[in-house]
């Protein structure tokens, strides 16, 4: 493949690896006055046995060309909702690469970064498949719903909580 890219600052690499690849991930300093902080994030999809030997592609979304959105609550409270994979609502995402399950017209993604005030509230759309579960991973804060899968009503920073069904979600961070 032959592909090299830097990335940091909210940018997204999508890496299809289909046949196969060798890569490295080299995290090199950016900045030479402050920390080089890096959050990272990585999504691994296992695709049908149909789809295991497809080309190899590699794509950059840069973090200022991904799309966005803010929703106010009726408080006025804002949540910032970056689209990474997958529709919200009106908001529709950066193409994905050819060949991945994201392309594919019966996938149902959602990659979605949700930066909220504290005590917003918002609903996650109806998924469009009856099968499709979404998981939502908190990073910092904390947050309340139902009927998401956890120990208790509430997640806070760093953990996982799984959707039992498709329908709409309220939540409040």
């Amino acid at each position: 493949m032959r592909a090299t890219a830097r990335y940091g600052d909210g940018d997204v690499q999508w890496l299809t690896a289909g046949s196969g690849i060798q890569h490295a991930e080299i995290f090199p300093l950016r900045n030479h006055d402050r920390p080089n902080t890096s959050e990272l994030f990585q999504i691994w999809l296992n695709p049908p046995a149909a789809d295991k030997m497809v080309d190899p592609y590699f794509t950059m979304f840069w973090h200022e060309d991904l799309p966005r959105t803010v929703l106010k609550d009726d408080n006025g409270r804002a949540t910032e909702v970056t689209v990474v994979a997958g529709a919200f609502g009106d908001i529709q995402p950066l193409t994905p690469p050819p060949e991945s399950w994201a392309a594919k017209n019966t996938a149902d993604p959602a990659i979605w970064q949700f930066s909220a005030e504290p005590e917003s509230e918002w609903t996650l759309p109806t998924a469009a498949g009856s099968e499709t579960r979404r998981m939502l991973y908190v990073y910092e804060g904390r947050w309340e719903g139902r009927p998401w899968r956890h120990r208790s009503r509430s997640c806070s920073g760093r953990k996982l909580a799984r959707s039992p069904q498709p329908g709409p979600t309220a939540l409040r961070p």
